[in-house]
């Protein structure tokens, strides 16, 4: 009796209570607090951030793969490839000469896409054939425009010594070992597409300016019209044949100045020290350069200055260069250039404008404390840049793992005082010779001999000749980061007391120096 009645009442429980329960389940289902809703929804508008944020930099990922040099051969897995027989032989990949196509922010790519700079290939359209292939990191992306940005850093130690040097008679004091003041550089290009690139760079410490910045070139190259431009046959054509660089820019003149030192940009040179005889201009004006054939060519005309003049008999400059690979892995060039600054005072070290191709040297030169202790010491500077005539041959032959180069050169100032009495006439031969040897894609030596022959003197002939030669070689312990040592000797000789000074010192005492320098760079 108990039990049924305890049964009855669970019963009786169960009907009149389900619905209540029945009723607060559906309430909690149905119902949520408002700021449970508003939290659940920043978690989930959180989550969704994080989602695409995810989804982008796998398509970054991807993007880098795709246009990393070897990617398509390693994914392969072919014991076969190229890539993997690269790899057998201890070398790597030439990498590609194109920048990365990822989307947004700094891209920095795969360390197999940085090449050392005298390795880089001469690629007549990109900006700066030297700088441009090793500017791999994108700063900014802004409709068709991509921003990249390089830097250059550079620090030496020298123990260099000297004999017989005086400057007008005086004898400079004696030379210690010691560092060179650091020097750094910051490259910048924005690129168009296929259409356009505009480059610029700045020497942010330099020997003759250590403690303020200085530009040095600043110019657009353009390679094709604007796409609402396209269309009328004479401008397509012209692009298609021709592209245009404008501004201030290294003017085109030999094959040395891809093979030289600037400033902190370093790598692209196999040795410290430049060449005796260093032609090397930047120029405001205009050049006009062939596209796509075996037989290249260009044409160009500027103030002669890398400042801006209006005086009257101020001068121009004019230049010109053919060049081309008449066999596999052996180029030739021969160049030309013009200027006339003889209207206006009479040049350097008085009043007026020069021509900037010998007299001048923005940057400076690697050596220091030397002969005159000047902003490039050791360096021969012929004439006076005021009516100068140059040419230079230039042979490049690269057959891994040697490299070989030389040229041979002649200049002429036809008028080295200017506008002054008369037209004394300066003339110099230049030359150089080179080569390097690779033991891996790392280590490599390199030896150079470089000189200069007097012909004429103020007018008066002259048998002198000034002689470098430097051996050394260098080590890449990063990808980006190039030590460099170098031996070094130089002497003046056969020059007459009536020949004068020659670039600062006392030629006919026969002054010399030679030592060993030092160098690490870093460039990117």
């Amino acid at each position: 009796m108990l039990f049924k009645r305890a049964l009855l009442f669970v019963v009786s429980f169960l009907m009149v209570g389900s619905p209540c329960f029945g009723q607060e389940k559906k309430d909690k289902s149905d119902y949520v607090h408002r700021s449970e809703y508003e939290d659940l929804l920043k978690k989930f508008e959180a989550l969704q951030q994080r989602l695409e944020q995810l989804e982008a930099d796998r398509a970054t990922r991807a993007g880098g793969e795709e246009t990393r040099p070897g990617a398509h051969e390693a994914q392969a897995g072919d014991s076969g490839t190229e890539a993997e027989a690269a790899k057998a032989q201890g070398r790597a990949q030439e990498p590609a000469a194109e920048k990365p196509s990822a989307t947004a922010g700094l891209h920095l790519p795969d360390v197999a896409s940085f090449t050392p700079g005298f390795e880089r290939a001469e690629e007549r359209r990109l900006a700066e054939p030297n700088k441009v292939p090793a500017m791999n990191a994108r700063i900014a992306h802004v409709g068709e425009m991509d921003l990249y940005m390089g830097f250059d850093s550079v620090g030496r130690f020298q123990y260099l010594t000297q004999d017989n040097v005086a400057v007008k008679g005086d004898v400079p004091d004696r030379l210690e070992p010691g560092f060179q003041t650091p020097f750094g550089d910051l490259s910048f290009m924005a690129n168009f597409g296929d259409a356009l690139d505009i480059y610029f760079d700045i020497h942010i410490a330099t020997r003759p300016n250590t403690d303020h910045l200085q530009g040095d070139q600043g110019y657009l190259l353009v390679h094709k019209m604007p796409e609402r431009l396209q269309g009328f046959r004479p401008l397509d054509w012209f692009f298609e044949e021709f592209d245009l660089k404008a501004g201030a820019f290294e003017i085109d003149y030999g094959d040395a100045h891809n093979r030289r030192s600037n400033n902190a940009q370093v790598q692209q040179n196999p040795l410290i020290g430049n060449y005796v005889v260093d032609p090397r201009a930047t120029d405001i004006g205009l050049e006009l350069i062939s596209a796509g054939r075996r037989v290249k060519w260009l044409l160009g005309f500027g103030s002669g200055t890398y400042e801006g003049h209006f005086e009257n008999g101020g001068g121009y400059s004019a230049h010109g260069k053919v060049w081309g690979d008449p066999i596999k892995d052996l180029r030739t060039s021969f160049s030309m250039y013009y200027s006339d600054h003889s209207g206006d005072g009479v040049g350097w070290p008085g009043s007026g404008t020069v021509g900037n191709l010998f007299r001048t040297n923005r940057s400076g030169g690697p050596y220091q404390g030397v002969l005159d202790d000047g902003d490039a010491p050791g360096q021969v500077m012929p004439g006076m840049g005021q009516k100068v005539t140059a040419v230079q041959a230039d042979l490049t032959w690269r057959l891994r793992p040697i490299e070989l180069y030389a040229y041979f050169a002649y200049m002429q100032d036809a008028d080295i005082n200017g506008s002054g009495p008369g037209a004394p006439e300066d003339s110099w031969y230049y030359y150089a010779g080179e080569g390097i040897y690779y033991f891996t894609n790392r280590l490599y030596l390199a030896a150079r001999y470089s000189g200069a022959t007097a012909r004429r003197l103020n007018d008066a002939s002259s048998n002198g000749m000034v002689h470098r030669i430097q051996l050394g070689g260098g080590y890449w312990f990063f990808d980006s980061v190039l030590a460099k040592l170098e031996f070094v000797y130089q002497k003046y000789r056969d020059f007459s007391e009536t020949d004068g000074m020659i670039s600062g010192v006392d030629a006919w005492l026969d002054p010399e120096f030679k030592g060993v320098i030092a160098e690490a760079s870093f460039g990117f």
